[in-house]
């Protein structure tokens, strides 16, 4: 690494990332406030030289050849959640002509005033949305909001319950722990229903030999068989499903964490949309209200973004953490 250039280069990331400059106020920041120098024999950065460098994925540390992404053995310069958040913004600043399919957030969101849905309108031949409460019921005093205005509160929102890497970790090894424990009940419950499935067979066996033998007549046979047939439906049906809840809640819960891992980059490189199906899978319902989002989310992102907001995610002082860990992953 260029110590000199290497600091401009992370420098002119961080800066574009806040969507405070534009492509051309960035390059002249850098070169007349922070002192960047492309090179000696052309001193001055161009746009055209800033955006090759905001727009390479090979200062995350990775790099494309023929097409094809690889993991490059050179120190990163960024990392991939700031590169992608600088694609955001460039996503942004190119502002296309919207179309009424565009309008991608209509449906998800309910008037804090009156309870209405909250639809989108385009305006200024297509260069902007604007959402607002259909009033449906009466006239509410939330004025237009644009759409950029809530894609960043929606952002926001997502990174509540994004979690860390070491958090993540963290989660998916008390998970995993917390599913040995629960396959050991399950091993428990399916021993005790094989016992009964067994039981069951001998005793339908039984009758069938008592019909045989005269013992029991035919009507009381069938009686008694279809009662156990119906009892030995229900314990394989019961079996069918203890084996395969312990797999599937392990996977489900494994794929959770995993998009709260991503949920912020992944969020914030999706189109519009897609960052509504998200949205709609974490919202329990969302109101809009004085062009303020007041969410509630869904389990367990809410737990998620509550747990995010206390300095330490892992518990302290307890007598026995690891069945803290155990409930609270669980």
């Amino acid at each position: 690494l260029d110590p000199t250039k290497s600091r401009y280069v992370k420098r002119a990331f961080e800066q574009y990332a806040t969507g405070n400059y534009s492509l051309k106020a960035l390059t002249k920041h850098l070169h007349e406030e922070e002192g960047f120098v492309f090179r000696p024999s052309k001193a001055k950065p161009s746009m055209s030289n800033i955006h090759h460098i905001l727009t390479n994925v090979f200062y995350t540390g990775q790099f494309i050849f023929k097409g094809r992404h690889f993991i490059g053995h050179h120190p990163p310069i960024v990392s991939m959640d700031l590169f992608k958040a600088v694609q955001h913004q460039f996503r942004k600043a190119n502002k296309p002509s919207y179309k009424r399919n565009d309008i991608a957030y209509a449906g998800l969101l309910t008037c804090g005033h009156c309870g209405c849905s909250v639809t989108g309108d385009i305006k200024q031949k297509g260069r902007y949305i604007y959402y607002r409460c259909t009033h449906h019921k009466q006239k509410c005093p939330d004025k237009y909001i644009r759409q950029e205005a809530l894609e960043a509160q929606f952002i926001e929102i997502v990174k509540s319950f994004t979690i860390p890497e070491d958090t993540y970790d963290w989660m998916v090894k008390g998970l995993k722990q917390a599913n040995e424990l629960k396959d050991r009940d399950i091993e428990e419950r399916v021993e005790a229903l094989n016992a009964d499935l067994k039981h069951q067979r001998e005793r339908l066996s039984k009758i069938y030999e008592d019909k045989l033998d005269g013992i029991i007549d035919s009507d009381f046979y069938q009686k008694k068989a279809r009662e156990t047939h119906r009892r030995i439906e229900e314990i394989e049906s019961h079996l069918n499903r203890l084996t395969k809840a312990s797999d599937e809640q392990m996977k489900l819960g494994l794929k959770i964490l995993e998009f709260a891992k991503d949920a912020s980059s992944l969020f914030m490189e999706q189109s519009l949309q897609e960052q509504a199906r998200l949205l709609r899978i974490v919202f329990s319902k969302c109101e809009l209200k004085d062009e303020k989002l007041h969410p509630e989310l869904k389990r367990p992102f809410d737990v998620l973004a509550e747990g995010s907001k206390k300095e330490k995610w892992y518990p302290q002082g307890n007598s026995n953490p690891r069945r803290l860990r155990e409930r609270e992953v669980s």
